[in-house]
C-alpha cells in the first residue's frame, strides 16, 4: 500500500502587479470615522494594490475596538494584511511550547449585533495576524471566497492573555469553495503536502490557518466550535492550539475543536508526508468537550502529526470527548498523531470507507512507553464502515476498552477492515474485538456473519526456538478453498482472557504466511520466522482473508524448548519428519494419547516386575 498523503489541489496565486500599495493606520478605538478600523478597511478595499492595515493607538496596554455593527468585508482582489503586531509593544510568540506573545489589539463583538462576524474575507490573499477576536455572535473570522488567505498569531475566543474564555460562536469558519473544484482521488492520494506551506508558491486555494513557526500559532479556544470548514477544498490547519489556553497545558474548551464537513483534500496538522507526533506544524487539539477533530462527509482529507487529547508536551492528558471522529467520508487518512488521554474513544470511524489509520500512538505518552490511555477503545470502527486499513506502525496500548474494536455489536456489517503490523498491548479488554462482545469463538468453516465476517483466528499448536529464529506450528479452519494471510506477534505476557494481544509484530509483511484451506475448510502450517523469541514469551496470530477481513488475536501459545530424547539401550524408533496436520485441535490432542499410554504401560510393567521379585524372595 502506498503511504497516506494529503491530496491537495493547489491553485496558484494570481500574478497581479500592485499599482499603488498603501498602509492605512488605525489610531483610535472608535466604531467609525477617520483613524478607525472600519474606515481603514473601506480605504483598503477602495485602493488598488496589496495594502496593509497597521495600528498605532496611543497609550499602553490592550486597546479594545468594539464595533457597533458588522465590519465591512475584505474584498481587495490583490491582498490586504491586517497586522496587530504593528501596535507599539505588541510581539509575536517565540516559544516552541506555550506562548510569550503580547497581543494589544482586541476586537470585541459584544455590541456588533445578532449573527455578526468579526472579519469576513472575500478577496484574494488576505492576511489577519496578531489580533484578539472574541464575543462575536457568529464567527470571529469567516473566509467565504477567494484563495491564498492566512490567519496567524491570533487569539480567537479568549481574552488578550489567552487564558480566559471570551468565546465566539465559531472561532474560524471557512464556508465557500472559492476557485477550487472538488477532487476525487480515490484511495491513492499522492500530491505532496509540502506544497501547502504558507507564503510559498503552492498556497492552498482557500486558507492557511496557522503555520509552521511558533509566531504563526493561533489559539482557538473558548468557542462553541473552534474551527469549521464546510464545502471547501484545499485548506491547511497547522500549528495551532485548539481547545487549550495559550500555555498549551490547560483546557480552555470549545464544544468541538475542528469540524470539517463536506471537505476534500484538506489537511489538519504537520507538513511532512509521513509525520510523527509533534512534527513541525502539528496542532494541539485537546480539552474540547465533544470531539477534538471531526471529519465528515468528504474525502481524501489528512490528519497528521497532531497531539489530540494531551498537552503540548504530549505527557499529560487534556481530554477531548472523542479524539478523532471520521464519519460518512471516503479515503481520509489519520497518520502519525498522538491520540491519548481522551474521555471516550481515541479514533472512531462511523460509516466511513477506504480510510487509513497508520503510524499513530494511541493510548501512550509521546515517548510511547508511559500509559496515557483513552477511556474506551483505542480505535473503534462501526456502522457498516468498510475497507479501513489499520496499520502499519500504530502503537495502541493502555486504553480502557479494546485496542481495536470492529462493529458495535454482532449485527454490525462493518466488513473488509484490514488490521496489519501494529503493536497492540496492555489494553483493558481484547487487543482486537470483533462485535465488541469479547472473544468470538471460531465457527466451523467460517460462514460469513458479523463484523469482519467474524473471521476465524488461527490455532497455534507449538512455538519453539529454532536456531536464530522461531518455529510456529498451527492450524486454521475457515472458508473452504480460500487463501489467507497469517501474521504473528510476540508478547511478554498473555491477556487475562487467554487470547493474546499483539505487542511485537514478528517480521512485518515479510514474516507473514500465506495459506490456503482445503475443501474441508482446514489447513495446517509450519513457519520458521527469522526473529528469535525467547522461551517464556507468548505467540499470537491473526488471519486475514482476501477481502481484508482480519480476525481477533488467537489464543496465546507459550514459547517452549522442545525436550530432547536421551538414548537408552532399549530399542527406539527412528525419528521421522511429521507432516503438518490439518486436523482440528481436538484431533491433535487425541493424537498425543498413544504416547502417554505407552509410557504408562512401561511404568506398570516395571511395577509388576518389582512385585514379582518380592514374591519370589518371600517364597
Amino acid at each position: 500500500m502506498s503511504s497516506p498523503r494529503a491530496v491537495l489541489l493547489v491553485v496558484g496565486l494570481a500574478s497581479v502587479t500592485a499599482s499603488s500599495a498603501a498602509t492605512f493606520t488605525v489610531t483610535n478605538t472608535s466604531d467609525s470615522g477617520p483613524g478607525s478600523l472600519r474606515q481603514a478597511i473601506l480605504d483598503a478595499n477602495a485602493t488598488p494594490g496589496a495594502d496593509t492595515i497597521a495600528f498605532n493607538i496611543p497609550g499602553t496596554g490592550v486597546h479594545t475596538i468594539g464595533p457597533l455593527s458588522p465590519l465591512p468585508a475584505l474584498t481587495d482582489d490583490v491582498g490586504v494584511t491586517i497586522d496587530g503586531y504593528t501596535q507599539p509593544g505588541a510581539s509575536a510568540n517565540t516559544l516552541a511550547v506555550g506562548s510569550d506573545a503580547v497581543l494589544l489589539i482586541e476586537i470585541d463583538g459584544t455590541n456588533a449585533g445578532s449573527s455578526a462576524k468579526g472579519f469576513v474575507i472575500q478577496g484574494i490573499s488576505a492576511s489577519v495576524r496578531g489580533l484578539v477576536i472574541n464575543r462575536f455572535d457568529s464567527a470571529g473570522i469567516l473566509v467565504e471566497g477567494g484563495y491564498g488567505h492566512q490567519i496567524s498569531g491570533c487569539f480567537l475566543g479568549t481574552d488578550p492573555t489567552g487564558r480566559s474564555a471570551r468565546g465566539n460562536r465559531v472561532g474560524v469558519a471557512i464556508a465557500q469553495p472559492g476557485l477550487a473544484a472538488r477532487v476525487d482521488c480515490g484511495n491513492e492520494p499522492e500530491l505532496s503536502i509540502e506544497r501547502l506551506q504558507s507564503g510559498g508558491a503552492g498556497f492552498p486555494s482557500l486558507a492557511v490557518v496557522g503555520g509552521l513557526s511558533p509566531a504563526e500559532r493561533n489559539v482557538i479556544s473558548g468557542n462553541s466550535v473552534g474551527l469549521t470548514a464546510n464545502s471547501v477544498t484545499n485548506c491547511l490547519i497547522q500549528g495551532n492550539y485548539i481547545g487549550t489556553d495559550a500555555s498549551g497545558s490547560t483546557a480552555l474548551a470549545n464544544q468541538n475543536g475542528v469540524v470539517l464537513f463536506i471537505t476534500f483534500a484538506t489537511a489538519v496538522g504537520a507538513s511532512a508526508n509521513l509525520p510523527s507526533p509533534g512534527t513541525a506544524g502539528a496542532n494541539v487539539v485537546s480539552g474540547n468537550i465533544v470531539s477534538g477533530i471531526i471529519v465528515g462527509a468528504g474525502g481524501s482529507n489528512f490528519v497528521g502529526g497532531n497531539f489530540v487529547g494531551t498537552d503540548a508536551t504530549g505527557t499529560k492528558s487534556i481530554a477531548n470527548g472523542t479524539g478523532i471522529l471520521l464519519q460518512d467520508g471516503s479515503g481520509d487518512s489519520v497518520y502519525g498523531n498522538l491520540v491519548s488521554g481522551n474521555s471516550r474513544h481515541g479514533i472512531r470511524e462511523f460509516h466511513a470507507f477506504s480510510g487509513r489509520i497508520q503510524g499513530n500512538r494511541i493510548g501512550t505518552d509521546l515517548s510511547g512507553t508511559a500509559p496515557l490511555g483513552n477511556a474506551l477503545d483505542g480505535i473503534t470502527v462501526i456502522a457498516n464502515s468498510s475497507k479501513v486499513f489499520i496499520g502499519s506502525g500504530n502503537l495502541i496500548a493502555f486504553n480502557g476498552g479494546a485496542g481495536i474494536s470492529i462493529g458495535i455489536d454482532p449485527s454490525d456489517a462493518t466488513n473488509d477492515n484490514w488490521i496489519s503490523q501494529n503493536s497492540v498491548h496492555d489494553n483493558g479488554t481484547l487487543g482486537i474485538d470483533l462485535g465488541s462482545d469479547g472473544v468470538t469463538p471460531n465457527n466451523d468453516c467460517d460462514g460469513g456473519r458479523g463484523p469482519n465476517l467474524f473471521q476465524n483466528f488461527p490455532v497455534l499448536t507449538s512455538a519453539v526456538p529454532s536456531g536464530t529464529g522461531t518455529t510456529i506450528r498451527g492450524t486454521l479452519n475457515s472458508v473452504p478453498n480460500s487463501s489467507f494471510i497469517l501474521q504473528f506477534f510476540s508478547n511478554s505476557s498473555c491477556d487475562p482472557s487467554g487470547f493474546g494481544e499483539g505487542e511485537t509484530n514478528l517480521g512485518g509483511l515479510a514474516g507473514s504466511v500465506s495459506v490456503t484451506t482445503d475443501a474441508s475448510c482446514n489447513t495446517g502450517f509450519e513457519t520458521t520466522l527469522s526473529v528469535s523469541v525467547p522461551p517464556g514469551s507468548f505467540i499470537t496470530a491473526t488471519a486475514t482473508d482476501s477481502a481484508g477481513n482480519t480476525s481477533e488475536f488467537s489464543a496465546c501459545r507459550l514459547v517452549t524448548i522442545e525436550p530432547t530424547t536421551t538414548p537408552t539401550s532399549a530399542p527406539t524408533s527412528t525419528p521421522t519428519s511429521t507432516p503438518i496436520s490439518t486436523a482440528t485441535p481436538t484431533a491433535v490432542a487425541q493424537a498425543a494419547v498413544p504416547v502417554l499410554s505407552r509410557e504408562l504401560l512401561l511404568s506398570l510393567a516395571l511395577i509388576l516386575a518389582t512385585l514379582g521379585v518380592l514374591l519370589l524372595r518371600r517364597t
